[in-house]
């Protein structure tokens, strides 16, 4: 099976997408042939855009890597379904990866200020305890806890989203090149034994 018969099959069609519950304002975006190509370098910006999107606050995620990739001209239905990369499982680590870098680079600018009252040259207060009796309540106080952050949280995620978004971009830009170039190799051995 090619990449792009694989990648395809994964997907959903431009039909399905469209009549999918909110999407409808969409259509005329979504019927650009450009966002529906599988090519090289439409999916390797589609999935740049997912990842960079991903990292954005939950209900923005999807929209906003849909349109990045209808603007760039990539793939928008894989940018889409990359942001799912970020659940509730996998959320809070990767903000409190990003904190973390956003910290780092904050003093390495040398800041040594607090921000919202918490000090950066110091560390990182620990986020509150959850509860599954008050779920809720928990992802409340986890919520404000993480605005508590600031600018070190926003520097951090963007840093984050950016590095995923270029890692992610060009592992697909060159792993397809890879794999060409590998299926290319296999047909020209299999053909120069056959003589």
């Amino acid at each position: 099976m090619s990449i792009k018969q694989s990648i395809r099959q994964r997907l959903p069609s431009q039909a399905e997408l469209i009549a999918s519950p909110g999407m409808g304002w969409l259509a005329p975006l979504l019927q650009h042939p450009a966002i529906w190509t599988i090519n090289r370098r439409s999916v390797s910006i589609g999935a740049a855009a997912g990842l960079f999107c991903g990292l954005l606050p939950a209900p923005f995620q999807m929209v906003s890597a849909g349109l990045v990739a209808w603007w760039l001209r990539g793939n928008a239905p894989l940018a889409v379904f990359v942001t799912l990369y970020t659940n509730p499982i996998t959320f809070f680590p990767l903000y409190f990866l990003a904190l973390h870098m956003g910290l780092w680079m904050v003093d390495q600018v040398g800041s040594t200020q607090s921000f919202a009252g918490q000090a950066t040259a110091l560390g990182v207060p620990m986020p509150p305890d959850f509860s599954l009796a008050s779920p809720l309540e928990s992802m409340g106080s986890l919520v404000g806890w993480m605005v508590s952050m600031g600018w070190p949280l926003v520097i951090g995620v963007l840093t984050l989203a950016s590095l995923l978004a270029i890692i992610g971009g060009g592992l697909c830009y060159f792993g397809w090149g890879f794999a060409i170039r590998r299926r290319r190799a296999q047909r020209l051995s299999r053909s120069g034994s056959g003589h």
